[in-house]
């Protein structure tokens, strides 16, 4: 499990409260503090009642740990859809192929990495073998193949 503690923070600031208002009763401001720095994982009693105050629930403000790769790719995708492309790369150097489980995964990782290649480091033929590498991960889960190897890494 992994606490989103940047949204932690937006929804907090959203209600109007500050971390000594919402750590009252609770927990520390600097507990608070921790969390919406994601330096801390809270006891699951704190947090419930963290989110009880907020009036939200639990999972709104959690990952388990298999959706961090579907959250770090939804990262990657808002980041290159701002023309955020250097922050893509370095987000997208977070993933390595051997977490990519899902058709959509290895989909989605190609294609941005394309986009990266091309569009911020100015190398077509590196972008094509990313985007072939898109279309045979397609084609690849099609067929039944449970994983599509590369030779290439980043």
């Amino acid at each position: 499990m992994r606490i989103l503690g940047d949204k932690l923070k937006q929804i907090r600031k959203a209600r109007g409260m500050s971390q000594a208002e919402l750590a009252k009763g609770i927990c520390t401001q600097a507990t608070i503090s921790l969390i919406e720095k994601k330096e801390q994982v809270p006891s699951t009693k704190i947090l419930l009642e963290i989110c009880k105050r907020l009036e939200i629930t639990l999972d709104s403000v959690i990952v388990q740990e298999d959706d961090q790769l579907h959250v770090l790719l939804s990262r990657v995708q808002a980041l290159l859809f701002t023309n955020e492309f250097k922050k893509a790369r370095d987000l997208i150097q977070q993933i390595y192929t051997d977490q990519l489980v899902k058709a959509d995964d290895y989909k989605r990782y190609y294609y941005f990495q394309g986009q990266i290649k091309l569009l911020l480091e100015n190398k077509p033929d590196d972008a094509l073998f990313f985007f072939q590498s898109c279309l045979q991960s397609i084609r690849c889960f099609s067929d039944g193949c449970l994983r599509y190897s590369m030779y290439y890494r980043h």
